[in-house]
């Protein structure tokens, strides 16, 4: 396809790094693939970068192929590749003018290396070594220009750093300072709903978690974030804060504002939460509508469950299948199409569907109830293997 057509300037492939849930929890650009052209050229030894030397502007491949990968590295490998890429990187600082846009590309490099660096036994060293490097690039902040990524990411990381150490106030500084850049970036709000809660401020962590949940819904998908897979953890947490203020329906009523405005996925299952109980017909009219246009299984489930508190089981199985047709490593509907099974005494299902349940969460407390199932069905060897692994537990 590139090569018959010209227009097509380059691919880049992009991994979507997902859970044990099949969920994608973040995103990994890290091939370049483009057309022979002499002014495009490799620059960085680490995080490598496709750059136009006629302009000194980095090239964003306009097509891109998307890859599922399963599974981080592990926070030792983190930390080494972290302590090597610092080695690198202040070799090329030591190369490069502080007048030059590679040098604050390289500082935002630091910055990234100290986060991860933050993570280790006494990484608190790493924060404030990293306050030197912030100051240096804000001051020289124009010198890169106010759309680019590492610009709106540095301000992101500037201000993980400042949370980390206990300086929110400097934090929601430089979080204010980013959303100038880009507005509803979902980094920020999660950020500052992180230190509101943190403070007790529990009206304005609510209107940041709305803010982040928006910004998901907007950017989701579009934009690679440190945070953005956080949004099923905030999503529960604000049902559970919604349904505890005192102005509980007037928050209801500002989400139903934003809903008819910006619809968007996770919006429309706050709202689906939030008012399923009082309103259900209303509910699952909102959350039906989801399913379908974001073709979501997590959305299916939601109905499934709503059926399932009802007592209707039929109807709950019906959109837990759907839900796997999806994304067959949903641990929900796995689970509860597994309880439904074993209700209905369909123990070929209900092993099948507690087997995948199993091996997707890890929850090893329902491997007693595996070990039943199998001995029921005759499975003696597999349930023979799965008692030796319960004596490891």
């Amino acid at each position: 396809m590139v090569h018959e057509n010209p227009v097509i300037e380059g691919i880049g492939v992009i991994y979507k790094n997902t859970d044990i849930n099949g969920q994608v929890k973040g995103y990994s650009s890290t091939v370049h693939i483009h057309r022979k052209k002499p002014e495009l050229v490799w620059e960085g030894k680490i995080h490598e970068r496709v750059v136009n030397k006629n302009t000194g502007t980095i090239t964003i491949p306009p097509f891109s192929v998307y890859v599922l990968h399963h599974g981080y590295a592990d926070l030792k490998t983190q930390l080494c590749k972290a302590k090597r890429n610092l080695k690198l990187i202040f070799g090329e600082l030591r190369g490069l003018k502080s007048n030059q846009k590679e040098y604050y590309l390289n500082i935002f490099y630091v910055l990234q290396s100290y986060l991860i660096l933050s993570a280790d036994k006494n990484g608190k060293k790493y924060l404030r070594k990293s306050l030197r490097y912030i100051n240096k690039f804000l001051e020289n902040k124009d010198i890169i220009e106010n759309d680019s990524t590492f610009k709106i990411h540095f301000y992101a990381y500037a201000s993980q750093i400042y949370k980390r150490l206990n300086q929110t106030d400097k934090a929601i500084e430089l979080i204010d300072e980013g959303l100038k850049l880009k507005e509803f970036y979902p980094d920020f709000h999660y950020l500052k709903y992180e230190i509101y809660k943190e403070r007790k401020e529990m009206e304005k962590a609510i209107e940041e978690g709305i803010k982040f949940l928006q910004s998901v819904d907007r950017y989701g998908n579009k934009v690679i974030t440190d945070y953005v897979f956080m949004k099923d953890n905030v999503l529960n947490e604000l049902v559970n804060m919604i349904n505890l203020e005192e102005i509980k329906e007037e928050i209801i009523q500002k989400i139903k504002e934003i809903y008819k405005k910006h619809r968007g996925l996770y919006i429309n299952r706050l709202l689906f939460y939030l008012i399923k109980d009082k309103s259900r017909k209303e509910a699952e009219k909102i959350i039906l509508k989801s399913a379908i246009l974001y073709n979501s299984d997590q959305a299916y489930a939601d109905i499934g469950l709503l059926a399932l508190e009802n007592n209707e089981l039929e109807k709950a199985k019906e959109y837990f299948i759907k839900a796997l047709d999806i994304n067959p490593f949903n641990t929900q509907a796995n689970k509860y199409l597994y309880e439904i099974s074993i209700k209905e005494n369909n123990l070929n299902k209900a092993f099948e569907y507690l087997k995948n349940y199993v091996l997707y969460s890890k929850d090893t407390k329902y491997l007693t109830n595996l070990i039943e199932v199998s001995d029921k069905l005759g499975f003696s060897e597999f349930s023979k293997k799965l008692k030796e692994r319960l004596k490891n537990f």
